[in-house]
């Protein structure tokens, strides 16, 4: 912050102090004699984080994924994924939560999820989802895998 109401924080005097999310600050201008003193509070909030413990993610088509939880922190209540989840999953926009059964297959999806806490503020996460086709071999090499289909 440099201005408070267009004037510059040095001619108020920059006093600040800071409480509990909140920024105070107070100052004195002298004009032809007198004084005027001014006090402004702003306060800050903190952004709401989400998180999905294990991404990427590996499912089968046809069957149902374990359902995924985020853990969140400064209490987002509103949620939205993008893109849009294949069919057979769903998203909830007031918890985040992934659930359901994977109806077809796609490739390995980096989807971003945002979370809007009561204040307004918004954070995101990526997270990683592969899924397989249901009759998909996988085969695992080094910390990276080939899918071979029948």
């Amino acid at each position: 912050i440099s201005t408070i109401a267009s004037a510059p924080l040095a001619a108020l005097g920059q006093f600040y102090s800071t409480t509990a999310g909140n920024i105070n600050i107070a100052g004195q201008a002298g004009a032809a004699g007198g004084t005027a003193t001014s006090v402004s509070s702003v306060t800050i909030n903190p952004l709401p984080t989400i998180s999905y413990a294990g991404s990427p993610f590996s499912y089968t088509q046809g069957t149902a994924i374990t359902t995924l939880t985020p853990s969140l922190t400064n209490s987002p209540t509103t949620f939205t994924c993008s893109p849009t989840l294949p069919t057979g999953l769903s998203f909830g926009t007031t918890n985040g939560v992934i659930s359901g059964t994977p109806s077809v297959s796609s490739a390995s999806t980096v989807y971003t999820v945002t979370g809007t806490n009561g204040n307004g503020c918004t954070n995101t996460t990526s997270i990683n989802i592969l899924l397989l086709s249901d009759n998909a071999i996988i085969i695992y090499y080094t910390q990276r895998y080939i899918i071979l289909w029948k």
